[in-house]
């Protein structure tokens, strides 16, 4: 499946013009802290919380590539990139669970 180049779905979206990695993770590790600080007051009534993401399918959707020789290569390298979400590894039960949870 070849991609149409130079289409995106966002307007003026910006594109990859070298290989897709991430330079610094610390705001997002900010993000996730403030997240577990603040719902502190809460966790007894709350035993999970969610941040979402951008997957990389979408990035690869919207994103123009002007880097990689494909649009799987490109999908691909946005997912290699992909860190990870949280500190601690979901079980597969609770992976499971959360799939189910949305219809998938």
């Amino acid at each position: 499946m070849e991609r149409l180049g130079k289409i995106s779905k966002v307007f003026d979206a910006p594109e990859a013009i070298a290989d897709i990695k991430y330079r610094d993770t610390t705001l997002i590790n900010a993000e996730i802290e403030r997240l577990t600080r603040l719902s502190a007051v809460v966790k007894p009534r709350a035993t999970e919380f969610f941040m979402n993401a951008p997957s990389p399918g979408i990035v690869a959707t919207t994103m123009l590539n002007a880097h990689y020789a494909s649009h799987e290569a490109y999908l691909d390298a946005a997912a290699s990139a992909t860190p990870p979400m949280s500190a601690e590894p979901t079980s597969p039960k609770r992976a499971a669970r959360s799939v189910k949870s949305v219809g998938i």
